[in-house]
């Protein structure tokens, strides 16, 4: 087994962090973060465009963009040219935040790339930026009892660090005595 470089998995660990200060919690999706990646990548992008390029059915993408609305991470504005299109872009401090992570990462398709490894992992189930810092924090610091691996993440209700810890237990990515 190839042992993975601490700096790169520093960065990992930097990048997910910066991605909840982002969108403001640990349990968003994974998926959500690629949404508003590609977003903003393709600046004024619609509903089915993003749905396309990320292979998404319409109502999860829906959802996301929706969320990321609601959360003032993105902007719907009528198309010009066609009034039943809504055009997508995503606000000036989310574009600020953004650039901060592709300084570390080296751009939006390697974000994208970073994102689509961990969902990769299990695809079957949405998994949350929460439970990509949990497996960082575990090749980081290497065994960890799960109060200490839940010190290592972010403020929250404990219960759901716990399952979320769980979760990947039951999945086999985390041993039980972790």
């Amino acid at each position: 087994m190839t042992s993975l470089d601490p700096r790169r998995v520093k960065q990992l660990s930097d990048i997910i962090d910066l991605l909840v200060e982002t969108l403001g919690e640990p349990s968003c999706p994974l998926r959500r973060a690629i949404v508003l990646n590609d977003i903003w990548q393709n600046s004024g992008a619609t509903l089915h465009e993003v749905m396309t390029r990320l292979n998404l059915d319409k109502s999860t993408a829906f959802r996301d963009i929706e969320w990321l609305v609601d959360h003032g991470y993105v902007i719907k504005k009528t198309n010009e040219d066609n009034k039943r299109e809504i055009d997508l872009f995503v606000f000036e401090k989310t574009k600020a935040q953004l650039e901060q992570i592709y300084r570390i990462c080296g751009g939006a398709p390697y974000l994208t790339s970073i994102l689509q490894g961990f969902i990769d992992l299990a695809p079957k189930r949405k998994q949350s930026l929460r439970e990509a810092k949990i497996l960082i924090s575990l090749t980081l610091y290497g065994k960890m009892d799960k109060n200490e691996l839940a010190k290592s993440l972010y403020d929250g209700p404990s219960t759901t660090d716990q399952r979320a810890i769980q979760n990947l237990i039951n999945e086999g990515f985390v041993e039980d005595d972790v």
